[in-house]
């Protein structure tokens, strides 16, 4: 590290309060309310609440049917532009691989490409009789065996047997079209869902995210119903329940084709998911939109006044008092399009699925609106089919066969293609104004707009040659960030930031986490001791080189140390880690309903703690050193990139080196490190080239 003249305040603080047998550096209560693993969640659910209650006003302001379809218009645009262009349709190249009978339908296994080279597999339920048909698309939920698990099954099953055709297809991720498989075929994750999240973080990177490719297939989907004669393409509709509830929802606010809709077991509001459960799955989130103003209830709306059925269950996780208020803004305004009988619910005892109620109630739907049938529907028996039975492809998994293409190969397909324009636009060297794109990506403020924070010492403890104080700083409307500050007892001129991905206690305690996974790659060992737990003999009065952080060496040396824990790391982590999932990725995903970044919010953080920090040791020069470690690297790389009068020089170590090397793989563990749509614009190793003199090798 450089050395530079710094002129610091020198004073020596007696312990306080803290004895070695009951040390933790914990700097926030124990038993705060929120307690700390909900801070940084509760402080973007306020800001949440602030968009939707924005939203809701602009509602009640509604009238007139010029005024409705000015908002579904609204709506539907930001919707398209917030998933990503969907590209040209290709051939699907449609192949019948083998039929089934059934009790009043024939059953089809079918296979055919949604773009080149990657495949989706089927069922249909085709009636007996002449047709043309009606037809309903079958959304799955999030089952790992898809088309195959019996509810979905029994609603194509169901609608067959009333004279309407169902298609039911698999979900990348699900059934046979896994996209990361061992050699043998078998999904890595046998998990339901899991690879939706690990699709998720390389395709926002590229201005997609999971449900862009999720909403192509459906429509895909349509596309092969409307080729076939024997199906009325006049006539189609779609239902689905839990993920396939969702994915009926985004279908039917986007595709004029569905002329009949019945979304199951996922219709709330995002006000009461968030206040309950949080955000969910990759493909449940789309970018900005409670920044823009679009709620659950507008997928209804943005389809009206076309019929659509909303099914729930009591007891659903997915809160029956949001599906109510939902319909009742849907019932007021198909009423403006003087159509209020075009929206309905149906809500059946029991907890989260659709049952015998529910589906004969859609069913019923079904048949009124697209067969001019309008009676109660009665249900039989189902003959459920194994997996093996509906299987399409020879080894079970589209990505055994030849020349198929992945989800990650296609991001990494147009992760290239990015890179080679960013190539092309500087050829004569960064743009001038890539400082303020990448402020705007990240949704972060100018070092003025940014507030400043103020210190409240919680104690001290003394240490061989230094001491190590706990402290928070804080700023209204903001999450407090745990700090500790390490004191020489003889200062020299210098003063250092540490950001560190395992949090603070990292760097108090380095004994306990010499043998940690690198901080960068997200594994239970990153979380799996809170930082309120350090025991005396993680903390003896004196370390030595070999065990030794870098915080206590450079207090050694004289140097004031200030870790930080930002908001979700460290002291304020939501939970454990999973082994292929960033722990706090509700935080992400509900930043990313609003059009903000974890990225940004804590790139500010680094920002305003090293302000505080220099004004307090350091205002004449103005400047600090900064060491950020694994998952702490990217933030802290765009904090020093758009504020480098701030810094002396910078250490970024274990951490992401480019996004471009994991847009084409799975990479859940770096999901809070991903910014929407950034590679249009820059990769990590812009900013270090930003940096220039001022990055350390």
């Amino acid at each position: 590290m450089k050395t530079r003249t710094i002129v610091l305040a020198s004073v020596w603080f007696s312990v306080v309060g803290l004895s070695q047998a009951d040390e933790s550096w914990n700097a926030l209560p124990r038993d705060s309310d929120p307690p700390a693993a909900r801070l940084l969640y509760q402080s973007l659910q306020r800001d949440a609440q602030v968009l939707l209650d924005q939203r809701r006003q602009a509602f009640e302001k509604l009238e007139t049917p010029d005024q409705c379809r000015a908002w579904q218009a609204e709506r539907r645009q930001n919707f398209e532009r917030a998933i990503g262009a969907l590209p040209d349709r290709c051939p699907l190249e449609p192949r019948i691989v083998g039929t089934l009978d059934g009790d009043g339908y024939r059953l089809e296994r079918v296979i055919f490409q949604s773009r080149p080279q990657h495949h989706v597999t089927a069922a249909l339920y085709v009636p007996a009789g002449d047709g043309p048909h009606p037809a309903v698309l079958v959304a799955c939920g999030h089952s790992r065996t898809a088309k195959a698990a019996p509810y979905n099954q029994a609603m194509g099953i169901a609608l067959a047997r009333d004279g309407i055709a169902a298609l039911c297809y698999d979900p990348i991720g699900q059934g046979e079209r896994s996209q990361w498989i061992h050699p043998d075929g078998r999904p890595v994750q046998s998990g339901t869902t899991t690879e939706h999240f690990l699709i998720g973080a390389g395709s926002i990177l590229v201005g997609r995210n999971t449900a862009h490719y999720r909403i192509y297939d459906g429509m895909r989907c349509l596309d092969y119903l409307a080729t076939r004669p024997d199906i009325d393409a006049a006539k189609l509709g779609c239902t689905g329940c839990s993920g396939g509830g969702t994915m009926t929802s985004y279908l039917m606010a986007l595709d004029d084709r569905i002329a009949c809709a019945a979304p199951a077991c996922y219709i709330t509001t995002f006000e009461r998911l968030i206040q309950t459960i949080g955000p969910q799955d990759a493909e449940q989130n789309i970018f900005g939109q409670l920044a823009f103003g679009m709620e659950q209830t507008d997928y209804l709306l943005m389809r009206a006044p076309k019929p659509t059925l909303v099914c729930a269950t009591t007891e659903d996780f997915f809160d029956i008092t949001g599906t109510w208020d939902t319909v009742r803004q849907a019932k007021r305004f198909y009423g403006w399009l003087d159509a209020p009988q075009c929206v309905d619910l149906v809500e059946a005892n029991g907890k989260h699925g659709l049952g015998p109620l529910g589906r004969r109630t859609m069913v019923q739907w079904m048949r009124r609106w697209l067969a001019g049938v309008d009676q109660p529907v009665t249900e039989g028996e189902l003959d459920y089919r194994s997996e093996s039975e509906l299987q399409c492809t020879p080894r079970g998994q589209v990505l055994l066969e030849a020349g198929e293409r992945s989800v990650y190969e296609l991001n990494a397909d147009r992760a290239a293609a990015l890179a080679a324009q960013r190539r092309e636009a500087r050829q004569n060297g960064l743009p001038a104004n890539l400082r303020d794109e990448v402020r705007r990506l990240i949704a972060a403020r100018p070092l003025a707009a940014i507030p400043a924070r103020t210190a409240r010492v919680v104690d001290t403890a003394a240490r061989d040659g230094y001491q190590i104080e706990r402290l928070v700083l804080e700023a209204d409307g903001h999450p407090p960030l745990a700090c500790l500050r390490f004191v020489p007892a003889k200062p020299a001129q210098a003063l250092a930031i540490v950001v560190d991905g395992n949090g603070k206690t990292a760097q108090a305690s380095p004994t306990r986490n010499a043998a940690a996974t690198p901080a960068d790659t997200a594994t239970p060992a990153d979380t799996a001791t809170p930082a309120d737990t350090a025991t005396p003999a993680d903390t003896a009065t004196s370390d030595t080189a070999a065990t030794q952080s870098e915080a206590q060496r450079l207090a050694r040396q004289g140097t004031t140390v200030l870790v930080v824990d930002l908001s979700g790391l460290g002291e304020t982590a939501p939970g454990k880690a999973s082994p292929v999932l960033s722990p706090e990725w509700k935080e992400f995903f509900l930043a990313y309903l609003m059009g903000r970044s974890l990225v940004g919010l804590r790139a500010e953080e680094v920002l305003s703690a090293t302000q505080w920090a220099i004004a307090e040791h350091h205002p004449q020069a103005g400047k600090a050193s900064l060491i950020a470690t694994g998952r702490a690297v990217v933030s802290s790389l765009h904090a020093a990139a758009l504020e480098p009068d701030l810094f002396a020089d910078c250490r970024f170590e274990n951490g992401l080196d480019s996004w471009d090397s994991i847009v084409g793989q799975p990479c859940g563990e770096h999901l809070a490190a991903v910014v929407h749509g950034a590679l249009e614009t820059y990769d990590l190793p812009d900013l270090r080239a930003l940096l220039g003199s001022r990055l350390e090798p």
